[in-house]
């Protein structure tokens, strides 16, 4: 099977390296390159999904990632600042999360103002987003598949892993910047970062996230594709009532992108109405278009 995958992003190279390993001939076309949207801009940090229908696709990443080396070891753990009534709900639904209360999360992570509760969470796994995406891709090259820049015939199955630029999922843009400090122990989240996949998502939420290459501030989560500069004083305001040394932080860089959102929040996997798989679960979910299918214009990679 000749399998054309759109989208050089996570879930493209994911796709590509695994579909490639179950035998495929596998090209992956993006006219931007290789991690060039969300997948090289966010924050980058693997956390349990809070979620029963996709624990499996979260062990896998994870499994895929060690594997890869881009993650070892145990968690560095969540941080959720103002998420101490959570809970009991957490500990119910998901025991291995370890949840703990902690009264002054400054006692934990100094860069915190004093004061603040703070709940606990075994999980987070902090990662370069651009450097797992990276190795998943030559992962799928050492399995045989190719990556253009430009589109070459449509071979049997077409798979669409486009993301935000699929004309299907809402796209919720993202603002992060890059900021001089030393890095958290933890991945630290303000409370309400689960709601940003609802109807009505709050439009900033804060987060810090230390990769091995940069201390991360978030985020933002907008309708309307926004003017990133413009973005950072709000983004350092409101990240300053948890970690006051950010108001003298220096901004080395700024990143924005769109990020796909379907309507419930969760992944699309498997096959959609003329053909084009989102996603793939198995090597049998997408169907076959025949080989004289064209890619339809409004389906085209795109930057």
């Amino acid at each position: 099977m000749r399998v054309t995958v759109l989208g050089a992003g996570v879930v493209g190279c994911a796709a590509a390296a695994e579909l490639a390993r179950l035998g495929a001939e596998v090209v992956v076309v993006d006219p931007a390159g290789i991690a060039a949207g969300a997948s090289g801009r966010n924050s980058g940090s693997v956390q349990h999904p809070m979620e029963e229908r996709t624990l499996a696709l979260h062990e896998a990443t994870l499994g895929w990632y060690r594997e890869l080396g881009v993650v070892a070891g145990p968690p560095q753990g969540v941080l959720v600042v103002g998420g101490e009534a959570e809970a009991g709900a957490v500990a119910a639904r998901f025991p291995e999360l370890a949840p703990e209360v902690v009264a002054d999360a400054a006692a934990l992570e100094p860069c915190l103002a004093p004061g603040q509760r703070a709940l606990r969470l075994d999980t987070g796994w902090t990662v370069s987003p651009e450097r797992a995406t990276r190795a998943l891709a030559e992962l799928a090259r050492s399995r045989g598949a190719s990556f253009v820049r430009e589109a070459p015939p449509p071979g049997d199955v077409l798979l669409d892993a486009r993301g935000a630029w699929d004309g299907r999922a809402r796209p919720v843009w993202g603002v992060t910047a890059v900021v001089d400090l030393p890095p958290p122990r933890h991945v630290i989240e303000e409370a309400g970062v689960d709601s940003v996949g609802g109807a009505a998502p709050p439009e900033r939420v804060f987060s810090i996230v230390a990769t091995a290459e940069a201390t991360i501030l978030g985020s933002t989560f907008l309708a309307a594709e926004p003017d990133p500069a413009a973005e950072v004083p709000a983004l350092v305001s409101r990240g300053a009532r948890f970690v006051p040394a950010l108001r003298d932080a220096r901004v080395l860089a700024v990143r924005a992108c769109p990020r796909p959102v379907s309507p419930d929040g969760l992944p699309w996997i498997g096959r959609a109405g003329d053909g084009l798989g989102l996603a793939p679960d198995d090597e049998h979910a997408l169907r076959r278009t025949g080989d004289d299918a064209g890619i339809p214009g409004h389906l085209r990679p795109r930057a």
